[in-house]
């Protein structure tokens, strides 16, 4: 079902990056990515962290589920508004910060706020109750509530940067709804806050909050830089580059958020995380390849004519891609053993490499600045990833190569998984 789901919003992405692409150019484009990062990056730095929390906590303990539902509800109207407020001032005292998008699109962005904050706390408590498939059904909704307006604006010749915000509002509210039905059908009735319970929430998940910020930051840093250096249209470019590499890591975002509910309910040992992290390599692995070969091919079909630099940006990141992948992988696994110290802690250095690098990079080479920055920083994540992994389960020096080598016994993996998603009949045929 997760792979579905996968398949679902990569089509999503696609098909909403080539309209825009194709409608409005590569200034469209990067609107649309800082419509898209702004309010994440946002809900990374001031959801309290009740995001990460909300899914250790539901996975550990499910006495404080309907606790942790309440103060989902609470947290998201009080820190929604808040935070809306707080934009809609700094563009007033301060117009030249977030210049590049129209004020009409950040009031939209701060009214659509509240519903983006119940929606992360509350899929992030799905997801700890293992409710995996309705934790899936929500994040594909997200998108194709996104896809469905985007196609209808452009069906009436209504689709400009001022609608973009229209279209992320839909897909956010629509996904919140239904992750609210959901979460008060599974938790029954709603129980006083338990201020207790917050403040555990908070300092279990207020290092791995930051951690997710400065995550976003380095997944963004390119888009900042190039905005402020040379403007929103080459930044479009650049973010085309970045989608086709984001689309490649799906599968290790995916696994990575099912892994950290499951070690945190199993208490597992370290055998199941080196099998996932070298899988997840090896098919990336295969992937990026295809990619790089069919890079000129993709990118002319998705978003056509004035995206010709982002095929060669596009392959500089494809390096990065892979490494991000398995630090995505024992990252969730560190997580999920309640160690969210190690996340902050590779995060700001991948931070502090980012600023101090990128905006010479920019100077020196370009937009192929940032892409060589990124892959480089990614490396460096996996290695810290790989560093304190094995610091804290004590795995063998001679075992380190097995995070990332196939083993003999990967194929009978392999088999177990087709047999069970495909049948035990199309194996034999």
């Amino acid at each position: 079902m997760t792979l579905v789901a996968i398949g679902c919003q990569i089509v999503s992405v696609v098909i909403v990056q080539s309209v825009v692409a194709h409608e409005l150019g590569p200034a469209g484009i990067g609107v649309l990515s800082l419509l898209l990062t702004v309010p994440t990056m946002v809900v990374a730095a001031s959801n309290m962290g009740l995001v990460v929390s909300n899914t250790y906590l539901a996975a550990h303990d499910p006495v404080v589920r309907p606790r942790l539902a309440t103060m989902s509800l609470l947290m998201s109207i009080v820190m929604g508004n808040l935070c809306g407020v707080a934009i809609l001032v700094i563009r007033l005292v301060t117009p030249e910060w977030l210049s590049a998008l129209p004020a009409d699109s950040l009031g939209i962005l701060a009214i659509g706020l509240p519903a983006l904050y119940l929606l992360s706390y509350l899929a992030s408590l799905l997801l700890g109750m293992s409710l995996i498939l309705r934790y899936n059904i929500v994040s594909t909704v997200r998108l194709l509530g996104t896809l469905l307006t985007v196609v209808f604006l452009h069906s009436l010749k209504r689709l400009t940067t001022h609608a973009l915000p229209s279209a992320w509002l839909g897909g956010i509210g629509l996904a919140a709804v239904l992750a609210l039905i959901w979460t008060l059908a599974a938790v029954g009735s709603l129980q006083s806050p338990d201020w207790m319970l917050f403040l555990k929430s908070f300092r279990y998940g207020i290092k791995a909050d930051l951690a997710n910020l400065l995550t976003q930051f380095n997944y963004r840093a390119g888009l900042f830089f190039i905005t402020l250096a040379t403007g929103i249209t080459d930044a479009g470019v650049y973010m085309a580059a970045v989608s086709v590499n984001e689309t490649l890591g799906y599968l290790a975002a995916a696994v990575a958020t099912v892994l950290t509910p499951r070690i945190a309910a199993s208490r597992s040992s370290h055998a199941l995380t080196p099998v996932v992290c070298r899988m997840v390599i090896g098919v990336t692995v295969v992937c990026v390849l295809l990619a790089g070969l069919a890079a000129s091919k993709i990118v002319e079909l998705v978003y056509g004519p004035g995206f010709e630099s982002a095929v060669a940006l596009s392959r500089w990141m494809l390096p990065g891609t892979v490494a991000l992948a398995g630090a995505r992988v024992l990252s969730a696994d560190l997580m999920g053993r309640g160690k969210s110290g190690y996340s902050l802690l590779t995060s700001m250095a991948g931070a502090c490499i980012t600023l101090l690098t990128f905006p010479a990079l920019i100077q020196a080479l370009g937009l192929f600045g940032p892409a060589l920055g990124s892959s480089l920083v990614y490396g460096m994540l996996f290695l810290l990833s790989v560093g304190w992994y094995v610091r804290e389960t004590g795995l063998a020096p001679s075992r380190i190569p097995a995070l990332v080598v196939p083993q003999p016994d990967d194929w009978r993996i392999v088999q177990h998984i087709l047999d069970t998603v495909l049948g035990s009949h199309w194996l034999r045929r």
